[in-house]
C-alpha cells in the first residue's frame, strides 16, 4: 500500500510547463507508487482549487485575487520593505493555518512533507491536531531561511515549530548551514537535493565560435547583467561569443536596453520562457558549448539555495562556469566539477569562461567529472530513495 504523503508548500506548478517548482512535479510523479502525494498550497491571484494531473491539489485563500502575489514569482522578495508586505503576511499566516485546520480535519496522512517550512511550519500544526501520527518532514530550499534571516520576531516563533519536525531536511550544504545558525535546530539536517526535469537530449555537435547559454527569471538575483558585461569582455578579445537567454521577466526591457548599450545586439538572443522540462529547453542545453549560471547574492540576502539550472547542464554533459554564491559552490567545485568566478565580477567570470573555452581536453574532463557527481548525487533514483527512507524512517535497499 503506498504512503499517503500531502507536500506543504508555498509554491506549486500553476499548470503544465509553468516555471513555478517543475522540479516537484517531478519528484510527485518519481515518488509513485511507493508514495501517492496530495498538495496543500497558497493560490495565485485568484488560481482556484484544482489538480494537476492525477494529483490533488488543495489552494487556499489570503488575499483579494490581485494581490496574491507573495509566492510562485522570485519578485515577491522584492516587496519585503512595505508595511503591505507584513499584512500579506499575517493574512498568509492566519488563512492558511486555518485552511489547512478545515482541510486536515477530513483527511488523513502518513507523512507531512513541508516545503520551505518558513512560515509553513504553521500549517503543519494545525494539520498534526487531526493528523497527530504523521511523520513531519521540513525542507528547506534556501529562500525561506534568507526570509527568516530578517524576520527576528517570527524566526523566534518558528523555533518552536522546528520542535515539531520528525525530521529536517535541506537542498544544500550552504541551506543547511544558514538554516542551523538561524533556527538552531536541535537535531541533523540531512541534505537532498533534486534531479533534473529535463527529457533526455543528445548534445549537438560543436560549431563556429563560442555559443554560452543563460536559463533563468530575468531578476536581479540571476545576473544576467554580469554575464552581458562578461560577454562583452571576451567579444572585446577578439572571441566570436555568442549568448542564448532562455528566460522571461520584469527586468527584460532593462536588460535588452543594457544589450543594446554594451553594442550585443547581435550576439544576445532573447529566446524569452522555455516551458521547464521541454524539448525547446533541452535543446538549449544540447546546443550551447558552455552554460552560464551567473547568480548573485542580491540587496536583502537572497540567493541560489542550489542551483537546478547548472545541475541540468552538469548532466547534459555541459561545462559550467558560475559566480560563487549561496548553495552554488556546493554543487559546483572550481576546477573540478567546473568553473568558479568571484561574485559580481564581471572581469573575472569573463576570465573563466575563456579559460574553459581555450583548453577543450581539460574542460571535457571536467564536464564528464560534473556528470558523473550529477548523476550520483542529483539523479531521481537517489533522490527518491533517501525520500522514502525518511518517510519510512527505514534504509531501502
Amino acid at each position: 500500500m503506498s504512503l499517503r504523503v500531502c507536500f506543504i508548500t508555498s509554491s506549486f506548478s500553476r499548470g503544465p510547463g509553468d516555471h513555478s517548482t517543475p522540479w516537484l512535479v517531478r519528484l510527485i510523479e518519481e515518488l509513485r507508487p511507493g508514495a501517492e502525494v496530495t498538495v496543500f498550497a497558497p493560490s495565485f491571484r485568484g488560481l482556484p482549487q484544482t489538480a494537476l494531473g492525477s494529483t490533488p491539489v488543495h489552494r487556499f485563500r489570503y488575499w483579494p485575487a490581485g494581490g496574491e502575489d507573495l509566492t510562485h514569482e522570485d519578485t515577491a522578495p522584492e516587496k519585503m520593505g512595505s508595511p503591505l508586505f507584513a499584512i500579506k503576511v499575517a493574512s498568509y499566516i492566519i488563512c492558511g493555518s486555518f485552511s489547512a485546520l478545515l482541510f486536515f480535519s477530513r483527511r488523513r496522512f502518513d507523512v507531512l512533507h513541508v516545503h520551505w517550512p518558513f512560515p509553513q511550519g504553521f500549517f503543519a500544526a494545525a494539520a498534526l491536531i487531526f493528523n497527530p501520527r504523521a511523520r513531519v518532514v521540513y525542507h528547506f530550499h534556501g529562500s525561506e531561511v534568507f526570509l527568516a534571516s530578517s524576520r527576528p520576531l517570527l524566526a523566534s516563533v518558528f523555533r518552536l515549530l522546528i520542535r515539531i519536525a520528525d525530521v529536517l531536511v535541506a537542498n544544500s550544504l550552504v541551506t543547511a548551514g544558514e538554516a542551523r545558525r538561524i533556527f538552531t535546530p536541535p537535531g541533523q539536517i540531512e541534505v537532498i537535493p533534486f534531479g533534473t526535469t529535463l527529457p533526455e537530449f543528445k548534445a549537438a555537435a560543436g560549431g563556429d565560435g563560442l555559443r554560452l547559454l543563460f536559463v533563468g527569471r530575468l531578476i536581479g538575483r540571476k545576473g544576467l547583467s554580469y554575464l552581458l558585461r562578461a560577454l562583452k569582455n571576451i567579444r572585446g578579445s577578439g572571441l566570436q561569443a555568442t549568448l542564448s537567454v532562455a528566460g522571461d521577466g520584469p527586468m527584460r526591457k532593462d536588460l535588452e536596453r543594457e544589450t543594446a548599450e554594451l553594442g550585443l545586439s547581435g550576439a544576445v538572443d532573447f529566446k524569452g520562457y522555455l516551458p521547464a522540462g521541454s524539448s525547446l529547453l533541452a535543446a538549449e542545453y544540447s546546443a550551447c558549448d558552455i552554460f552560464i549560471l551567473p547568480s548573485v547574492t542580491d540587496e536583502l540576502g537572497n540567493s541560489e539555495g542550489l542551483g537546478m539550472t547548472a545541475i541540468d547542464a552538469m548532466l547534459m554533459g555541459k561545462p559550467v562556469v558560475a559566480f560563487a554564491s549561496g548553495g552554488i559552490a556546493s554543487v559546483i567545485s572550481d576546477g573540478v566539477t567546473g568553473f568558479l568566478a568571484r561574485e559580481k565580477d564581471p572581469e573575472d567570470l569573463a576570465r573563466k569562461i575563456k579559460l574553459a573555452f581555450s583548453d577543450p581536453g581539460r574542460t571535457a574532463i571536467i564536464a564528464a567529472e560534473a556528470r558523473r557527481r550529477a548523476e550520483d548525487e542529483f539523479s531521481w533514483p537517489v533522490v527518491t530513495r533517501k525520500l522514502l527512507e525518511i518517510y519510512t524512517d527505514r534504509k531501502l535497499s
